[in-house]
């Protein structure tokens, strides 16, 4: 049953992504070939300057729209997983799902994980996405930055290995994904607990859990000022290169990373309570 529904979930969102998915790899594509050198068969630059102009700005306009559609990838990555996860939770469809021969909390772990794929799938799309840009644009470049010469003088400047570099990108993007999955399906659970305005009270409550985060940061670190500052003296003084493991391992970046585990953890226990108790779908 589990696998059944992790199937199902994973069917009624993906043709929404994918054809997002599909909508950025033709923009990727189309910014590639304008990048190219094949792109422009003919010397425009000399043959006419008007012709030469206006290439550019095509160019420069089909870039910028690339730019935005990679950060448009991610949020409305965000904001589907989020609509979908309160229309199938705490809408009328609500009423079918809740219905199903399995606990509402198993129901809510799928949710997650699928949501959680997608995320993490949409930012490993815009990785491809650009390594796919700038290996048409500039191949000779592309190359020399993926040698493995460079490869090893970049890490040794940061002073890591490949495999720590990775983890590190992969623990944040798991925990940034997951807190901001869990603040946002946390409210959407605060906010069914009310009868009439749902929506309302779940973006308020999302307003008041996102400043409760923010201030319970900045008291923590007044309380632990003294520390941090002795620290980053220490890692940025003159005597010392600070390389980004450094950085990775510094008390300011482990106590964000700290806060947004306890945080996550704390949206998950809320959504447990509310799924497991106080569920209203009336």
């Amino acid at each position: 049953m589990l696998v059944n529904l992790f199937k199902h979930e994973w069917k009624s969102t993906c043709k929404i992504m994918f054809t997002i998915y599909g909508f950025t790899l033709g923009i990727t594509l189309l910014a590639s070939f304008l990048l190219s050198d094949s792109s422009m068969p003919l010397n425009i630059s000399s043959a006419n300057d008007t012709l030469s102009v206006i290439f550019d700005g095509v160019r420069g306009s089909v870039m910028l729209f690339y730019i935005l559609t990679l950060f448009a990838l991610c949020i409305l990555t965000f904001i589907y997983m989020c609509s979908h996860f309160y229309k199938s939770m705490y809408s009328t469809q609500g009423y079918l799902t809740h219905t199903l021969p399995i606990k509402s909390t198993t129901i809510f772990h799928v949710k997650l994980l699928v949501s959680f794929l997608w995320m993490f799938l949409s930012v490993v799309t815009v990785l491809i996405s650009v390594m796919i840009l700038f290996f048409v644009a500039s191949p000779i470049t592309t190359k020399t930055i993926f040698s493995s010469e460079y490869v090893d003088y970049v890490l040794s400047a940061l002073g890591m290995t490949l495999w720590q570099l990775v983890g590190w990108i992969f623990l944040y993007l798991v925990i940034s994904c997951l807190s901001s999955l869990l603040m946002i399906f946390a409210s959407m659970s605060i906010g069914q607990l009310f009868r009439q305005n749902k929506v309302g009270f779940s973006i308020l409550a999302a307003i008041g859990i996102y400043f409760i985060e923010q201030f319970s940061s900045l008291i923590l670190f007044l309380f632990l000022g003294n520390q941090i500052i002795d620290s980053s003296y220490e890692m940025f003084s003159p005597y010392h290169i600070p390389t980004l493991q450094d950085v990775l391992l510094s008390p300011p970046v482990l106590i964000s990373l700290g806060i947004s585990f306890l945080f996550s953890l704390s949206f998950y226990l809320i959504c447990m309570v509310i799924l497991q108790k106080h569920i209203n779908l009336e």
